[in-house]
Order: structure tokens, then C-alpha cells, then sequence
């Protein structure tokens, strides 16, 4: 008999605590920070496509395996479209049709969320646009720091994403460390894009001659750089 009281006791309180719960999360505020979290997945797996079918474009731009470059460009390229489609469809579709039913319209929220698209669709532009010209070590040089701003992107995007979660307070024995984990994240990808634009490559594009044949593939890395930085700053605004 006593051990049924506990129990009982035991399950009363869980109920109660799921009813809770579930109150809370269909409550307006509850929903709009859902919604708003599900756009921002979406776009981070946007980018993630996007940043990887980068990664597959400049190295068959280097020219380095000619049987199979061509398969590898095109199979990029596929990723970054099937990206910006993505994009598109959370900041103009589906998405932006859910933000609104919340009353999220005019929320700082919201202006992130948006912010955040434009800034992916810019870097997809600067993307799409880059030529690998030059020498073959400095295609390399470059081919590397753009593999590292791509590699910030993504660490912003999982620690945006671990933030919202934890923000939602669905799980309270791990909110905190996924809080936690998901801002040194977001830290540990500020601190990468510094260091490349610290680093050696990003000092020799600054004072190379205007005129060599390296401009092109120079200021699409330095563009990239530069936007990745207004990503990272609109991710870090949705996680706040």
C-alpha cells in the first residue's frame, strides 16, 4: 500500500509537470520562440549546404583531379542552389507564414531571423561569384582560409541552435549546458573568424598589387570574411 502511494505521489507530480509543460509551450510566447527556432534550423542547415557545396566548388576549382572536377563543381553548386532555395522558402514561405501567425511581426526576434537570411543569400552571392585565379599556391593559401570561415559558419549555426533549444526550457536537468555549450560555440567561432583575419593570407591580400591576376578569388575571400561576420552577429542576436 505504500508503495503504491509513492508511486502515485511519484506519477501525480510527473503529470502534473508534463501538464505544465505542454501549457507553457502552447502558450503565444512559447510558440513564437518555437517557430522563430525552427526558421533559424532552417537556415543553419541552409548554410550547412551551403557551406559545404562551397567547400566542393574551390577545390575542383584547383584543378587538381581532372576526372572527376567537373562532377565535383556540379554537385557543389547543386548544394549551395538547394541552400538558397531553402533560404528563400524560410524567409519569404512557410516560415515567415508561421512567424506571422505568431505576432512575431516587428520582434527583435524576428528582424534577427530576417537579418540573418539576408546576410546567407549575400554570402551565397559572394559564393557563387568567386574565381580560383593565381598561382596554385596562392589558390591554396585561399582555398584553406575559405574552408575555415566556412568552418566558423557552422560552428555559429550549432551554437545558435543548442542556445534557442535550451531557451525553450523543455529539458531542465540539461537547459543550462546546452545554454552554455551552445555560447561557446558561438565564442569559439568569433574567435576563428579573428584569427583568419589576422592570419598571413588575409595581411599578403591587403598590400598584393591591385592588378594581379589574384583579385577576383582575393576580394571574394575578403567579401566572404566580411559577411560571415554579419551571419555570425545576427545568430549570436537570435541565441541572446
Amino acid at each position: 500500500m505504500k508503495r503504491f502511494f509513492v508511486a502515485a505521489m511519484i506519477m501525480s507530480t510527473l503529470l502534473g509537470f508534463i501538464g505544465q509543460t505542454l501549457a507553457e509551450m502552447s502558450s503565444p510566447g512559447a510558440e513564437a520562440t518555437a517557430n522563430i527556432q525552427q526558421v533559424n534550423r532552417l537556415m543553419g542547415r541552409a548554410m550547412a549546404m551551403v557551406t559545404e557545396g562551397a567547400g566542393l566548388v574551390l577545390v575542383a576549382s584547383m584543378q587538381l583531379a581532372p576526372p572527376t572536377d567537373s562532377i565535383t563543381a556540379d554537385q557543389g553548386m547543386k548544394m549551395i542552389e538547394n541552400g538558397k532555395d531553402l533560404v528563400q522558402m524560410a524567409l519569404t514561405g512557410v516560415g515567415k507564414t508561421a512567424m506571422e501567425k505568431s505576432e512575431m511581426a516587428g520582434d527583435p526576434m524576428m528582424k534577427a531571423a530576417e537579418s540573418l537570411g539576408d546576410s546567407i543569400l549575400k554570402y551565397i552571392n559572394i559564393v557563387e561569384n568567386i574565381e580560383m585565379t593565381g598561382t596554385v599556391e596562392t589558390r591554396i593559401k585561399l582555398h584553406q582560409t575559405n574552408l575555415m570561415i566556412n568552418h566558423s559558419l557552422d560552428m555559429a549555426a550549432e551554437g545558435a541552435n543548442l542556445v534557442m533549444l535550451g531557451n525553450l526550457k523543455l529539458a531542465p536537468i540539461m537547459d543550462k549546458y546546452t545554454v552554455e555549450r551552445g555560447r561557446m560555440l558561438l565564442k569559439d567561432a568569433r574567435a576563428t573568424l579573428a584569427g583568419v583575419s589576422d592570419s598571413e593570407t588575409m595581411k599578403d591580400m591587403k598590400i598584393a598589387d591591385k592588378g594581379s591576376m589574384d583579385d577576383n578569388m582575393k576580394t571574394g575571400t575578403s567579401d566572404l570574411l566580411e559577411s560571415a561576420l554579419r551571419i555570425i552577429d545576427a545568430l549570436e542576436r537570435l541565441a541572446m
